[in-house]
């Protein structure tokens, strides 16, 4: 039962996922009244609460939300998002702290500009705002950077995040159906197991601080361009320890698979021959580990 002015509860289970209950405020005039609601997300930590609150205003429309996410024992995750449209622009801020202190925190500001193109086409002119933020118990500085985005490219204006002086993330190019057009992507010291476990590539354990740079083109198609050179330094294979790695990869368009050839150094002495593939779209990985003891 509905009423207007009064709380409505709803539950019902999800067998995958467990129970859900919703809860809604409904006010007069013209606020909105706010949702809140439990559940489980896809790896099965618990959302405490969610809200939202929409409000029509002359200088357009406010929206405000919010959410914590609860992690492991005692731990979690809270998140607020204040954005305004009004006429073609979006301005959006997003707070962001953890529960215990120091994992997770950060702000985040930009605004969104929508248009046309000669051919009547949607296109989107982000600008964000520098800013600081805490990942994984480190702190990092984003650089303010510009995205351009339409149908047929996304351009990628200086974007820099940077860590101590040991770490640091850039991409500058464009991502289009064209050779010419360029993504460069710069990266140095970042955590290779957490890096994996982002993307949830968990099946084997790797490890190390990665460094490199990496080329690529033609990312809409299916025969992309990628072209990288990397250096793992105290590179783990299956929690065991292997030495410093370098390697090469690249898109082999034949396959359609990421092939990379590998070696791996304990100081002079080469250790290991590494050749591999990964099929992203049928999630596999192989590799031939050859073990080599000769001197550089």
């Amino acid at each position: 039962t509905v009423i207007l002015g009064q709380t409505a509860t709803v539950t019902f289970s999800n067998t995958h996922l467990g129970r859900i209950k919703f809860e809604k405020t409904t006010n007069t005039g013209n606020h909105l009244g706010g949702w809140t609601f439990q559940v489980k997300d896809y790896d099965g930590n618990t959302i405490k609460s969610l809200s939202l609150d929409c409000q029509s205003q002359e200088e357009g429309l406010i929206v405000h939300a919010g959410a914590t996410l609860l992690q492991g024992i005692g731990g979690s995750i809270t998140a607020n998002v204040a954005t305004r449209a009004e006429h073609d622009k979006v301005s959006l801020g997003v707070v962001w702290n953890s529960n215990p202190t120091g994992m997770f925190e950060g702000t985040f500001h930009t605004q969104a500009t929508f248009g046309l193109d000669h051919n009547g086409r949607l296109g989107i002119n982000i600008k964000a705002d520098s800013t600081r933020t805490v990942i994984n118990n480190s702190e990092w500085q984003l650089s303010s950077f510009g995205l351009d985005i339409t149908p047929e490219r996304i351009s990628i204006d200086r974007l820099h995040l940077e860590g101590d002086s040991t770490q640091h993330l850039s991409a500058h190019g464009t991502i289009a159906n064209n050779e010419a057009d360029t993504l460069k992507v710069d990266f140095m010291g970042l955590d290779l197991a957490y890096l994996l476990q982002l993307v949830k590539f968990e099946a084997i354990p790797f490890g190390g601080r990665v460094s490199g740079h990496a080329d690529m083109a033609n990312l809409h198609t299916e025969q992309p361009y990628i072209n990288a050179n990397i250096m793992a330094k105290d590179f783990t294979f299956s929690h065991g320890d292997m030495g410093n790695l370098s390697a090469q990869a690249h898109w082999d368009q034949e396959n359609s698979q990421l092939r990379f050839l590998g070696d791996v150094w304990e100081d002079t002495l080469r250790t290991s021959l590494i050749d591999g593939t990964l099929d992203l779209a049928n999630e596999e990985l192989w590799l031939d580990i050859e073990a080599d003891s000769l001197n550089a």
